[in-house]
C-alpha cells in the first residue's frame, strides 16, 4: 500500500497502450456512453470516464500523460520530467501556489543572437553549447498539445501564468534575480543563471541594458477543470513579439475571489508590444462552462481572431465582464449563453473591430452596465464588421434583436432599453 501511495504522488511521464475497464450491466442493450470529462487515478495509472444513460461505466486508459504534485509541478513545467509537449498534465488532490511555464535549458527549442538595432531579427541562429557570456540571446520554447486536467481535490491559489518575456526592465537589477550584488561590470542571464557582461560593453549596468528575451510558442493548449481562488488565483498569458498563441481552451474551470483587484483579470491573455505592427493575434480562443466569481474582469483578450465564450456565470466584477481590447478584434467572435450579472462596468467591451463577425446571443444579463447604462462598446471601426444581437435580456428586458456596422467614424455603444 505504502509503494502505491508513493508511486502516485511522484511525476511519472508514462506512455501506455490503451486499455478498457467496463463495469458490468444487468439491462442486455447498446450502451451509449455520455463523456462527462472525469478523470481517476488507480495505482499510478490515469483513466477517463464515460457513463451511460444506465449507469454503466466505461474507463479508458490514458496514455502520455504526467501525475503532478504540488511538490512537483513546477519541475515538470520546467522540462525536468521531459518535455510536457503532447502529453497530459493531471494534478494530484493538494493545494498549489504560483505556477510558470518559461523557458529553461532544458526546454529550448532555438536560440538567437539578439540583435539590438533590431529586436525582431531572428536570423542568427546558435546552440546551447556556444553561448558566450558577453552576447545577449533570444530564447524560445515551442508548447504544444498540453491537456492540463485537475483531478478531484486539487486547488490552485496562484497565479498560472505562460509569459514571453523582455528582460529589459528587469536585467539591470541583477541582485533581485540570483542575489548578485551591485556591479559595474555584471550582469545576469535569467534562463541560464550565469552572470555575463552587459550588452553595451560599457562597463555599466543601467535601465537601458536590454540583455535576454523569452519567447514561448503555444498552440493546443487545453485548461480543464481547474477551481483558482484566492486573489492571485488566474491565468495569465502574456506574449510579446514574434510569437504563436492559437487553438487556448478553458474548459469546466472556477475563479473564485473576494479582491476586487486581484490582477487584471481571471483569465488574461495580453501583450507586450506597444503598437499595432508589432501585435501578434491571439487565435481561436475558447472559454466555455467556466465560472469567475470577483476579480478585476473576467475574460481579458487582447489581439483576437476567433474568439468562443459560452456557457459561462460571470459576476462580482469591478470592471468589465468580458474584454476584447487591444489593439483590434477581428474573424469570427461567439458570445452565447452566458449568465452576467453585477459588473462593475460594461458586460462586454471591444476595441476597433476589424473584419470580425461578432454574434452575441442567449444571453442572461443582470446589473452589467457602466454608469451610463452602456452595456456593449466598441471603439471606432473600419467598416466591414457587424455585431449581431439575439436574443439576450438586461435586467428582464430584451434588447432589442438586430445588427450593428461599424463606421469608421461612431464607436458602437449598446445601452440598456428602457422598460415598456
Amino acid at each position: 500500500m505504502k509503494k502505491k501511495l508513493l508511486s502516485i504522488l511522484f511525476a511519472f511521464c508514462l506512455v501506455l497502450p490503451m486499455a478498457l475497464l467496463i463495469t458490468a450491466c444487468d439491462g442486455d442493450h447498446t450502451h451509449t456512453y455520455i463523456k462527462n470529462g472525469g478523470y481517476v487515478v488507480e495505482d499510478s495509472k490515469a483513466y477517463t470516464t464515460e457513463v451511460c444513460e444506465c449507469g454503466h461505466t466505461k474507463q479508458t486508459e490514458l496514455s502520455n500523460y504526467i501525475i503532478a504534485t504540488p511538490d512537483s509541478a513546477q519541475s515538470i513545467l520546467d522540462g525536468r520530467y521531459g518535455k510536457i509537449s503532447g502529453k497530459t498534465i493531471l494534478f494530484f488532490k493538494g493545494t498549489y501556489g504560483a505556477l510558470e511555464i518559461k523557458s529553461t535549458v532544458d526546454t529550448l527549442t532555438a536560440i538567437h543572437e539578439y540583435n539590438v538595432n533590431d529586436p525582431l531579427d531572428m536570423a542568427t541562429t546558435t546552440t546551447l553549447e556556444a553561448l558566450s557570456n558577453t552576447t545577449t540571446y533570444h530564447y524560445t520554447r515551442d508548447l504544444s498539445d498540453v491537456h492540463f486536467v485537475a483531478l478531484e481535490g486539487a486547488k490552485f491559489e496562484g497565479l498560472f501564468s505562460i509569459q514571453s518575456k523582455d528582460y529589459e526592465r528587469y536585467i539591470w537589477q541583477a541582485d533581485t534575480i540570483i542575489g548578485l550584488s551591485d556591479s559595474t561590470e555584471l550582469s545576469v542571464d535569467p534562463i541560464r543563471n550565469v552572470k555575463v557582461q552587459d550588452y553595451n560593453c560599457n562597463g555599466i549596468i543601467d535601465e537601458s541594458d536590454i540583455a535576454f528575451v523569452d519567447h514561448i510558442n503555444l498552440k493546443n493548449i487545453t485548461f480543464e477543470n481547474m477551481n483558482f481562488s484566492g486573489s492571485k488565483g488566474r491565468v495569465y498569458i502574456g506574449q510579446s513579439y514574434a510569437t504563436t498563441v492559437e487553438n487556448i481552451a478553458f474548459k469546466n474551470c472556477s475563479f473564485v475571489t473576494e479582491e476586487e483587484w486581484s490582477g487584471y483579470g481571471a483569465i488574461v491573455m495580453d501583450t507586450q508590444a506597444t503598437d499595432r505592427q508589432e501585435s501578434i493575434l491571439r487565435k481561436n480562443i475558447s472559454v466555455e462552462n467556466c465560472t469567475i466569481d470577483g476579480h478585476y474582469q473576467g475574460v481579458v483578450i487582447q489581439n483576437a481572431e476567433n474568439v468562443t465564450i459560452k456557457n459561462n456565470t460571470i459576476k462580482n466584477t469591478t470592471h468589465n465582464a468580458i474584454n476584447l481590447q487591444g489593439h483590434f478584434t477581428t474573424g469570427t467572435v461567439t458570445i452565447d449563453s452566458n449568465n452576467i450579472s453585477k459588473t462593475g462596468d460594461r458586460a462586454i467591451r471591444f476595441a476597433e473591430l476589424e473584419d470580425a463577425t461578432v454574434t452575441i446571443s442567449n444571453n442572461t444579463l443582470i446589473e452589467a452596465t457602466d454608469s451610463d447604462n452602456e452595456i456593449i462598446k466598441t471603439q471606432n471601426s473600419p467598416a466591414g464588421s457587424v455585431i449581431a444581437i439575439t436574443n439576450t435580456t438586461i435586467d428582464g428586458i430584451a434588447l432589442e434583436n438586430r445588427a450593428y456596422s461599424t463606421t469608421a467614424t461612431a464607436q458602437i455603444i449598446i445601452a440598456k432599453p428602457t422598460a415598456n
